[in-house]
Parts: structure tokens; C-alpha cells; sequence
């Protein structure tokens, strides 16, 4: 009878490995498996994420907020202008913040958990008015609100769910923490979650005096360039996308609203 229970043993041994706590000798906690992040979660893998970028300048250059403190202080306006809008739930829970990485070369943006939006100088000196500016951040600021970056990143790691459980016990996970980043950086949504991420942007917009069609405006640039556009191949578009955006912005006013260009051409001379 005993060797017909034999086969039991492993799987009981995965279902103590996956489902328990493990404690050291004095009953510290020493590994956290989770499944689920909850808000306190996001916060602290977050701000893990932002201060390894400032620990490691040759792989995410982030430009020095003391020396660019006027930089800043513009985007954390239009940043603090969005999230105290009734759209967003997480403004008590996040430390919400936007980090600059310094490279011309790369016009992109991307969004972690935790409140955190990243920008690159390369897609701030492509734009052309603050209305398109204010319309990237909020775009980014609906992956990080809704959570749908948190399960990007526990669907990436399902298989270890130990390595996000380490950054939460606030352990050095070493070079895999650079994996991370680069993952968010060129983390590509699915065209039905950047037509909900542009949606949710002009609906943060729309109670202010801008021009509600700031991605519309990005999308026109884009198809003159004859550079890339990072942000939008990893932030692809639908048939239908600018249709969609004209019609989401429709009860917000008219391409008359103003876009602010000549302050935010003041805006990029400040930038290095």
C-alpha cells in the first residue's frame, strides 16, 4: 500500500513550496510567493524600480532632478493636474511620479507599477504642444491606475513568483531587476488596451482647457517622420484609432481648444 502513495510526495511538496511562506529559524520571513499584488504591492515594487534606475545610470540614464529641477516642476504640474481628477483611485495609494531618462535617440514612454511614469527626452523633444505631452502621460498613467502593468509583469514572472515576492521583502535581486525594467520599457499592449488607455486619457483631459486631441495630433507627426516612433510601435494602433479618438473627444470641444505650443516650445529649450 505505502508504494502506491509515492507518486503523492512530489506534488505535496510542490503544493508546501507554492502555497507557504518559508521562515527562517526565528521565524523571519525569508521568501514571499504572491499571486496577487494589492495596492501597498504596486507601491513598493514601483519605487524598487525607480531607485534601481538611479542606481544604474549606464543602463537607464535618468536625468538629475536636482540639476533639471525646472524640467520637473512642468511635468509634475501637468502630472499633479491629472491625477487629482475623480478618474483616478489610486492618488492616496501611489507615490505617483515621472522619471526622465536622458536619450534623444528614443522617443518613447512607458509606465510601472506603483504610480510611475517614465519619458524619454527623445519623445519630449518630438512632440510639439502640451496638450500632446499631457495626453502621453495620461495615457501611461491609465496602464499604472487600472493595474493592467502589475499583471503584465505577475504573467511575465508566474513561473517565479519568488523574484517579485524578493523586491517586496526589499532584497537585492541583482541583475534581474534590470530584466524587469527593460520588459516595461518595451512592454507591447494589445491595440484593444491602447484604444481603452486613449479613452481614459481624454477623459482625464476633457474637464481642462486643452485640446482633446493630443494623440491624434502625436499619430499625424508620426506619419510625417521619418524617424521611429518607439511609443507607438509598442503602443500599436487600430483601424480605427483616430476615428475613435475624435469621437471620444467629441463632448470635450473642438480642435479650436489650445494646445499651449508656444509654452511647451519654451518647455524644450530647458531640456539638456
Amino acid at each position: 500500500m505505502r508504494n502506491r502513495n509515492l507518486w503523492l510526495w512530489p506534488l505535496l511538496a510542490l503544493l508546501t513550496l507554492t502555497a507557504c511562506e518559508n521562515l527562517g529559524e526565528d521565524d523571519t520571513l525569508v521568501r514571499i510567493h504572491k499571486e496577487e499584488f494589492d495596492l501597498n504591492d504596486q507601491h513598493v515594487i514601483g519605487s524598487a524600480i525607480v531607485t534601481y534606475m538611479n542606481e544604474n545610470p549606464l543602463l537607464f540614464p535618468v536625468l538629475d532632478r536636482t540639476e533639471y529641477l525646472e524640467v520637473y516642476n512642468y511635468v509634475d504640474v501637468l502630472l499633479e493636474t491629472l491625477i487629482t481628477t475623480t478618474e483616478i483611485s489610486t492618488r492616496e495609494d501611489f507615490n505617483w511620479e515621472i522619471v526622465l531618462l536622458q536619450d534623444d535617440n528614443i522617443r518613447s514612454a512607458f509606465a510601472a507599477p506603483g504610480g510611475k511614469v517614465f519619458i524619454y527626452t527623445g519623445l519630449l523633444k518630438f512632440i510639439e504642444a502640451e496638450n500632446e505631452l499631457m495626453t502621453v502621460i495620461a495615457h501611461e498613467v491609465s496602464y499604472s491606475e487600472s493595474g493592467r502593468v502589475m499583471n503584465y509583469l505577475a504573467n511575465k514572472y508566474s513561473r517565479d513568483l519568488f523574484f517579485l515576492g524578493d523586491i517586496l521583502l526589499g532584497y537585492d535581486v541583482g541583475d534581474a531587476m534590470a530584466e524587469l525594467c527593460s520588459y516595461l520599457k518595451d512592454l507591447i499592449y494589445t491595440t484593444d488596451e491602447v484604444v481603452g488607455a486613449d479613452e481614459f486619457a481624454i477623459n482625464l483631459i476633457c474637464p481642462f482647457q486643452y485640446n482633446a486631441l493630443g494623440m491624434k495630433s502625436i499619430l499625424d507627426l508620426a506619419e510625417q517622420s521619418t524617424s521611429e516612433v518607439f511609443w507607438l510601435n509598442v503602443r500599436p494602433s487600430a483601424e480605427d484609432r483616430i476615428e475613435k479618438i475624435i469621437e471620444n473627444a467629441n463632448p470635450c470641444g473642438d480642435e479650436e481648444d489650445p494646445t499651449f505650443g508656444e509654452r511647451y516650445a519654451a518647455y524644450k529649450l530647458l531640456l539638456p
